[in-house]
């Protein structure tokens, strides 16, 4: 029935949304700046990379592409969002970090909730995409990890283009005067907090599911120094003149060709990261 969907489309909805709280992203920012100063020697970010944030932030809506290493990466590039006075990222986050009661608090300081699979959901993937072509249109910076998962080498992972196809499709229906701009995010760490259970899943071991008791284990790396963070933000890449250049409207291609040119767009950005 009616109904039925409606409870199911607003369950969905509730489960994936943010809810932005300013007293729970004033806390983390003063965490994130703890943490910072104790295990780090400095977070470097050039002025021609906070210019190209800026400029992204104010031209339209900037979705932001960061390489994916360690699990401080979104809390890096949210705090360095707050302390420049930006406008914070909406973030997509695995359901892996939807544990009490960290989910509670990324929820509030920006994280949407993603499934691994859709495999078998109907309703889900359409909430999913509409809300993200809500926080396009409404010009929300949104962060996601093209890589889907972090990288155990330290190399760079293949694309996948899930969220990028929504953002395409929600870039499409913009008006054409709004930019729609990927910025290619590079961070590296001179040394990984998680080294050592990298090496133990890359030795064969089972990788550990998040929750309190291992967030609890993790506070040792405060005992630890891991040198200097180094945030780059590569060249800007702009969807509306990949849009302009199509023979039709991106809606109207054949999804073999959509397949293909998101793959393309994909590992231009995995090249400038």
């Amino acid at each position: 029935s009616v109904a039925r969907i409606e409870r199911e489309v607003e369950r969905n909805l509730n489960h994936i949304a943010a809810r932005f709280s300013f007293r729970v992203v004033s806390w983390f920012a003063w965490i994130c700046q703890f943490i910072w100063n104790r295990i780090f020697s400095g977070v470097d970010i050039r002025d021609v990379d906070i210019e190209r944030l800026r400029n992204a932030m104010r031209d339209g809506t900037a979705i932001l592409v960061p390489c994916h290493r360690s699990h401080l990466d979104y809390l890096l590039i949210s705090s360095q969002c707050y302390r420049l006075g930006l406008v914070l990222p909406y973030i997509v986050a695995g359901e892996n970090l939807s544990f009490f009661p960290m989910g509670y608090l990324f929820r509030r300081s920006g994280a949407f909730f993603i499934k691994r699979s859709f495999n078998k959901e109907r309703l889900f993937p359409r909430v999913f995409a509409r809300y993200v072509r809500l926080l396009v249109r409404e010009e929300f910076p949104i962060e996601f990890f093209i890589e889907g998962g972090r990288s155990r080498t330290g190399k760079l992972l293949p694309p996948k283009v899930g969220m990028l196809s929504m953002v395409m499709d929600a870039a499409a229906d913009l008006r054409p005067d709004r930019k729609v701009t990927v910025l290619p995010i590079a961070i590296s760490y001179e040394q990984i907090a998680e080294e050592k259970s990298y090496a133990r899943e890359l030795s064969g071991k089972k990788k550990k599911k998040e929750s309190f008791s291992q967030l609890l284990r993790a506070t040792s790396v405060l005992k630890k120094r891991f040198g200097k963070v180094y945030m780059r933000i590569g060249e800007p890449l702009l969807l509306n003149e990949t849009l302009e250049n199509l023979p039709t409207h991106w809606s109207e291609l054949p999804s073999d060709q959509q397949k293909e040119l998101l793959f393309e767009l994909g590992e231009r950005v995995i090249y400038r990261i």
